[in-house]
């Protein structure tokens, strides 16, 4: 860990000079920064991300990274870790800490232990843990409604399945992807009740988000296993999900952007968490004092444009009928709404 240390801290130094020089740089360690002179409601804050996986995910960690460009266009300077290993994050937090970041985002609930040990260090500093969690003084753990997610995959899933077995393949066993797993169950529940169907899941966990291996052999076991419409939660891993059920001609539902390109032929629409929407926002409420107030109560779901759909449906969606279709919007204003709450897997397991 202490070579890691030495690298942040090598590429920040060098970030800061290329600042002051006027330059900006973008790579795959801290990287990226806005010239002190320009324009914008940011100019002069200083903010940070340590990603857990590849800002090319098209899914959790693209949109944070997004989400981070939009807050480096309203003047603030920039810089992140993408792919940062557990055992790793502590110290590039640290790191970010102790080198003038007045922000420092914390894109992974793998990582929010680290962020409330290290927050009371440096009393100055705002942390900004993207997931549910406990709330500081200086640190606001903010909540994505990510049992909406897998709401929406459930029901879609529900739907279409003709051998009434759906399948879902998600990354680790944590809480945003346990949320998800949860909505998945309560939707499949809910279609069944409304339309009269007895719609078997089955969810399994990678261990990891990044083993596309691993991610392509499970859904091949599940296809074999005759479960006839597939869905993911598994970041990078979610394109092997999708690619096998591409091969195999098996129906099948997103968790990211622009993820039909994987899936063109199968794929029916992508159910996002667009976390560009949650930094920009969480953002803005940290620039005019409201940001530790409000994440207590805040949950940034439907309501918010952070989860639905990717577009609309895809060509895979004629396996839907129009019926399918309204039924599927009028679900979404119905949980946009509160009038169909998605529980978490806390309250589904107490329920």
């Amino acid at each position: 860990m202490k070579k890691f240390t030495v690298l942040i801290m090598a590429v920040l130094m060098v970030s800061l000079v290329l600042s002051g020089c006027g330059s900006s740089t973008d790579g795959s360690s801290p990287a990226g920064s806005t010239a002190p002179g320009d324009a914008g409601e940011a100019a002069g804050i200083k903010v940070a991300a340590v990603f857990g996986g590849p800002i090319t995910d098209k899914s959790w960690n693209e949109t944070a990274y997004n989400g981070l460009q939009k807050i480096k266009a309203m003047g603030a300077e920039v810089a992140y870790t993408e792919s940062t290993p557990a055992a790793d994050a502590p110290d590039a937090i640290r790191t970010f800490a102790s080198s003038g970041y007045n922000v420092v985002y914390v894109n992974s609930s793998a990582f929010k232990d680290a962020a409330y040990e290290i927050a009371p260090q440096f009393p100055k500093v705002t942390f900004i843990i993207n997931g549910v969690g406990k709330q500081g003084p200086n640190y606001a753990s903010l909540t994505t409604a990510n049992g909406q997610q897998g709401y929406l995959q459930g029901i879609i899933t529900a739907l279409v399945t003709k051998k009434n077995k759906v399948g879902m393949i998600n990354g680790t066993e944590m809480t945003p992807t346990l949320d998800s797993e949860a909505g998945f169950y309560q939707a499949v529940a809910y279609v069944n009740e409304k339309k009269g169907r007895n719609v078997q899941p089955k969810v399994t966990y990678l261990g990891n988000y990044t083993d596309t291996t691993a991610g392509y052999e499970t859904a091949k076991s599940f296809i074999a296993e005759g479960y006839d419409a597939m869905t993911t939660v598994a970041d990078n891993a979610s394109n092997a999900v999708l690619q096998a059920c591409e091969e195999a001609g098996v129906l099948s539902v997103g968790n990211g952007f622009d993820q039909n390109k994987v899936a063109p032929k199968t794929m029916i629409a992508g159910i996002t968490k667009d976390n560009e929407k949650t930094y920009v926002q969480s953002f803005k409420e940290y620039l005019d004092g409201t940001l530790l107030e409000k994440a207590a109560t805040e949950s940034y779901g439907i309501n918010y444009g952070v989860v639905g759909l990717d577009g609309y449906f895809l060509p895979a969606a004629d396996a839907l009928t129009e019926d399918d279709k309204a039924f599927i919007k009028e679900t979404m204003d119905k949980v946009a709404s509160g009038e169909i709450i998605v529980k978490t897997m806390a309250e589904y397991k107490g329920q």
